[in-house]
């Protein structure tokens, strides 16, 4: 193999190694002890008998689609001054849950 095509390979390696790193607030940064302790985000809690799942959400003046547990989905109407007010709402591909669903926001330690 020519000297050249491998410097090329390299380059292309790398340059594809850039594109796959994740930036902005993609869901790798959202699981950052940064942007966990940082302000902006709200402890988002889902529960049922079976399981508990957390996730800290963005503030934000929309709605968030937030991947609960399996193929649920949770609608979270959000505020974007604090983490006060905020409403869950169980998509309708939510219907296989048949057991009783908590959903709010908790205290940030809960999302660690």
């Amino acid at each position: 193999m020519k000297f050249s095509a491998v410097l090329t390979s390299l380059a292309i390696s790398a340059l594809q190694m850039v594109h796959a790193t994740p930036t902005g607030l993609e869901s790798a940064e959202l699981e950052t002890l940064t942007a966990r302790d940082g302000p902006g985000y709200c402890c988002s809690v889902y529960e049922n008998l079976n399981s508990i799942v957390s996730l800290n959400i963005p503030r934000g003046p929309d709605t968030f689609i937030w991947n609960g547990v399996g193929t649920c989905e949770i609608e979270v109407t959000r505020n974007p001054n604090n983490c006060n007010g905020w409403q869950f709402k169980l998509r309708p591909n939510c219907n296989y849950l048949t057991r009783t669903v908590t959903l709010g926001v908790r205290p940030a330690n809960e999302c660690r």
